[in-house]
């Protein structure tokens, strides 16, 4: 059997499964797959669960650990995410800690994101980088604090996002999680 056929197979047992998904159970597989859920795929959901299980798939694949760890693929993306003053993409701040970032770790990651801020065409600039940077600093810190002082990864979790919000959620959401 080809390559070929072999994922076109695959792709119907996703699609397969899916299908016979509620949205609130495609949104319970994409948390655990992918370790959040986006609103745009909470509504999606409702109408097609097949989109919100693929994405999830793909998601896990793009951030598993490979050649990069894990860790890093998502300090990147945080990183990424103080350079374009993106409050979701700051957010992946929380799951590099939950993979073992130290305080030290993400503090240098943001630090790139702050130079990518001042120095990429249309960045961001380099003050409003590093606003978003603290906010990296400061979930790290919730997160590290909560879960030493708890031992409850959960609780270090909600600290590290309560910790980062960047605007009332009843303005457009807030940060995803």
């Amino acid at each position: 059997m080809s390559n070929v056929q072999q994922m076109l197979d695959l792709r119907k047992k996703i699609k397969d499964l899916a299908g016979k998904m509620t949205d609130a159970e495609a949104n319970e597989y994409m948390d655990k797959v992918s370790g959040f859920n986006p609103r745009m795929f909470k509504i999606i959901n409702t109408v097609s669960t097949d989109a919100g299980v693929c994405f999830g798939n793909y998601y896990d694949t793009v951030f598993s650990d490979g050649a990069i760890s894990q860790k890093i693929k998502e300090l990147m993306f945080m990183s990424g995410g103080v350079g374009t003053m993106s409050s979701k993409c700051i957010v992946h701040v929380i799951p590099a800690c939950e993979k073992g970032a130290t305080i030290p770790e993400v503090f240098e990651a943001a630090t790139v994101g702050v130079i990518l801020g001042g120095f990429s065409p249309r960045g961001a600039g380099i003050p409003y980088a590093f606003d978003y940077a603290l906010k990296c600093i400061e979930g790290a810190m919730a997160f590290h604090n909560e879960l030493k002082a708890s031992g409850d990864a959960a609780k270090a979790k909600k600290a590290g996002f309560d910790a980062m919000a960047v605007r009332p959620a009843h303005i457009d959401g807030g940060i995803d999680r």
